[in-house]
């Protein structure tokens, strides 16, 4: 069996990299986004394909599954056309590894106000940072002060 994308992702990969690049260009610090509710077309195009944006997340994480879908499409074009200092998308990356790491954080809790529409609307904000220990400065590594490193590791 042949792996796919989940299809309800595939819908956001727009918004998703306009996300992203906006990430990459303040990197390291928190950029903000509001997702809105699906579009009267997104929604269409998700039935037809027999899934519904607005069902519960299966696992309780998120408050639909339009915002897990949001998240899946930032963390796939991140993998995919993530770059070091940039986001390519249409240059595909072969290597399988990132040199960005993606932190999420949303308000699961519930939906915020958006002024001057004030439509509720899910926020969410990211924050990427190198895959490296020389971005922690000068911090000391939580392995080179953990008691008889070297016993463990011959």
């Amino acid at each position: 069996m042949t792996w796919t994308r989940d299809p309800l992702s595939e819908l956001l990969d727009g918004p998703a990299q306009s996300f992203l690049t906006r990430a990459y260009a303040d990197y390291g610090n928190w950029v903000y986004s509001y997702l809105p509710p699906p579009s009267t077309a997104q929604r269409a195009a998700a039935f037809s394909l027999g899934l519904d944006p607005d069902a519960a997340d299966p696992y309780g994480h998120e408050p639909n599954a339009w915002g897990r879908a949001f998240k899946r499409s930032a963390r796939w074009n991140l993998r995919m056309y993530g770059y070091a200092r940039e986001l390519r998308p249409g240059d595909r990356r072969v290597a399988p590894g990132t040199f960005t790491t993606l932190m999420i954080w949303d308000s699961t809790g519930g939906l915020v106000s958006r002024p001057p529409v004030g439509q509720f609307r899910h926020q969410i904000k990211i924050r990427l940072y190198p895959n490296s220990s020389s971005w922690l400065g000068d911090k000391p590594r939580a392995a080179d002060d953990w008691p008889n490193r070297r016993a463990a590791w011959p």
